[in-house]
């Protein structure tokens, strides 16, 4: 792969100060970089540049955005031309053309001899070398083979501050598409480079959900005015898209955006906010198949044929029933308690992806967001089982094993009292073509 092609911004960050490289350690040993700016600084056109600053940094930057290029390929001789043009050689400005750029390809050549064993005697080394000692170069730089010759070190050192600045590899990808320099289009057109180091970058899935929904998000709010821009635009979506399903296929990462705003809201006191509600019944209406109010209808639906069994209940059944209700109301108190205290502990917690324990936590959520009260964990049970993939007794059994006692004590009220017939259905509208029959045929 041609990673000069790719947008500097994806490979490397610049650095906005000359001390945020290893110049000024203050050692009585120089490392290799205070060594070469030492000499650097005596040159002529740093002498008697007013931009002398400013040059010194962009020859910095450049020479270790062309060293991380060299070391990300194979045969990075094939590809001198390109580096010499990415430290400044196609530049109309005869000081970067004649000075800077074989500054900044001396400090490459350092770099590579100083930091990389595998480099010395390398094709890529004696190309640069050749390249400023040539006679017509002597001649039409008037004085930048010095520039070359006079920077470059030779002399290595085994002292343990010598070389400092070891760290080459490419920019994490999640740091770049956080840049704002990183567009849309550069995801667009770089998307297999962007796959590609995933993949060797990241084992765990859980850490390449949230970048393929941050490149989503990033793509989609891109409109291109170019038709082929238009057609790769879809083309990237679609991949990432993919890809992303493929991952999380029941749109975890998803919920659990939606959960950190609904908990932000309830840990503050605040009212749920209009727009977090409609991204959950969004949600809910992909992965579900019905949104928060067609769920309150069902269960309200269930409410009202107990209501026919209740009136016909005798005076002492509902005696006894008031009396349940006000001990309910005394274990609501103390479940609001500990509510409270497990949204004031939810943030220490490593959080990771939707795993059992945010399974848990969603049903809380779901059901404060729903109006339900707590009473058997068996009623929603259903549909946060279909929602996670897992059986019914699998999600029971899977929630518990990665519990505390106490959590578990409070994984029992959690479930709402949708009747079973409602979950029933939910799962039903979920499957499609399943009837009430074969649920409960499954169960």
């Amino acid at each position: 792969m041609d990673y000069t092609k790719l947008p500097k911004s994806l490979i490397y960050k610049d650095r906005k100060d000359i001390d945020d490289f290893p110049v000024t350690e203050s050692f009585d040993f120089p490392t290799m970089e205070e060594t070469y700016l030492n000499a650097l600084e005596k040159r002529p056109f740093i002498t008697e540049a007013v931009n002398a600053p400013e040059l010194i940094l962009r020859i910095f930057n450049n020479a270790r955005y062309i060293t991380t290029l060299i070391s990300m390929e194979r045969h990075p001789n094939h590809y001198l031309r390109k580096y010499l043009e990415k430290a400044g050689c196609n530049e109309r400005n005869v000081t970067i053309v004649n000075h800077v750029v074989p500054a900044t390809m001396a400090l490459v050549s350092n770099y590579l001899f100083h930091y990389f064993q595998i480099y010395r005697g390398s094709k890529i080394l004696s190309a640069i070398k050749e390249h400023f000692n040539t006679v017509a170069w002597a001649e039409y730089s008037l004085g930048g083979q010095d520039d070359f010759n006079k920077l470059v070190i030779t002399q290595s050192s085994g002292h343990p501050i010598w070389v400092t600045d070891k760290d080459f590899e490419p920019r994490d990808i999640k740091e770049a598409l956080a840049d704002l320099y990183v567009t849309a289009k550069d995801i667009v057109d770089n998307i297999d480079y962007i796959f590609d180091f995933m993949d060797k970058k990241y084992e765990d899935e859980d850490e390449k959900i949230p970048i393929l929904y941050s490149m989503y998000k990033k793509v989609e709010a891109w409109f291109p005015k170019d038709d082929d821009d238009k057609v790769h635009r879809e083309l990237a979506l679609g991949k990432i898209d993919t890809l992303k399903n493929e991952l999380d296929p029941r749109h975890g990462y998803e919920f659990y955006q939606v959960m950190d705003k609904m908990e932000e809201s309830l840990f503050a006191g605040k009212k749920i906010s209009p727009e977090t509600e409609n991204d959950m019944n969004a949600l809910l209406k992909k992965v579900v198949g019905l949104d928060m109010n067609e769920i309150k209808e069902l269960e309200e639906a269930a409410e009202n044929e107990d209501d026919g069994i209740v009136e016909e209940s005798n005076d002492t059944a509902i005696n006894e029933e008031v009396e349940t209700l006000k001990k309910r109301v005394c274990e609501l108190e103390e479940q609001n308690k500990m509510l409270k205290e497990e949204l004031e502990n939810y943030n220490e917690r490593g959080r990771k992806g939707i795993n059992q324990h945010m399974a848990a936590i969603f049903g809380i959520k779901l059901a404060e967001l729903l109006g339900i009260s707590y009473t058997n964990k068996k009623h929603l049970a259903p549909m946060l089982s279909k929602l996670f993939g897992w059986g019914k007794r699998k999600l029971e059994q899977e929630l518990c094993k990665y519990m505390s006692d106490e959590d578990e004590m409070k994984l029992a009220n959690i479930f709402g009292e949708l009747s079973p017939d409602v979950a029933k259905k939910i799962c039903c509208k979920w499957d499609g073509n399943k009837s009430s029959e074969n649920v409960r045929a499954e169960e």
